[in-house]
């Protein structure tokens, strides 16, 4: 019942990010949904293996709907995934400080590897004044949404256990 209910969390976050995600940009930067929901469930269920299958699966779908180097999204979620589990295992509580606090990390290690990833084709592209403007915000950004996402994957997925 578990896996059912995180695909289920999985395919609507997916469908959610590349449906209406455009809509609710601020300044141009958008939330990253999967990588927050990545993040929650590695928190709720901090299980390596698991998590890192539901990390590379999300990522995986991810790549192909989005734009940039093949597989970067799946490294990255998968990377997130397995330090949130280790925090989470060592460190954390289920707590919102817990989730903001590694949210806001998470997005920021991610975005700032994906812009640098990205930015290799570009020649005049200026790391520092995106990690100003496009990964800080991100990660802040993120971390408010987590905010929101947060007590609604744990009510649904606390259902089943």
């Amino acid at each position: 019942m578990k896996t059912f209910k995180i695909v289920i969390i999985v395919f609507c976050v997916l469908a959610f990010q590349t449906v209406i995600n455009g809509y609710i940009s601020i300044f141009g930067i958008n939330p990253n949904f999967a990588l927050i929901s990545v993040v929650v469930l590695s928190i709720l269920y901090p299980d390596y293996k698991y998590m890192g299958i539901v990390a590379v699966i999300t990522g995986l779908i991810l790549d192909f709907i989005t734009s940039g180097v093949f597989g970067l999204n799946t490294l990255l979620l998968l990377y997130v995934s397995q330090l949130t589990c280790y925090f989470a295992k060592q460190f954390l509580n289920d707590n919102f400080m817990s989730v903001l606090l590694i949210t806001f990390l998470g997005t920021v290690l991610f975005e700032s590897i994906y812009y640098l990833f990205n930015s290799i084709n570009y020649i005049s592209f200026n790391l520092i004044k995106a990690f100003v403007r496009i990964v800080l915000p991100a990660g802040l950004y993120n971390a408010v949404i987590s905010m929101i996402v947060y007590p609604i994957i744990k009510k649904y997925v606390s259902v089943s256990k």
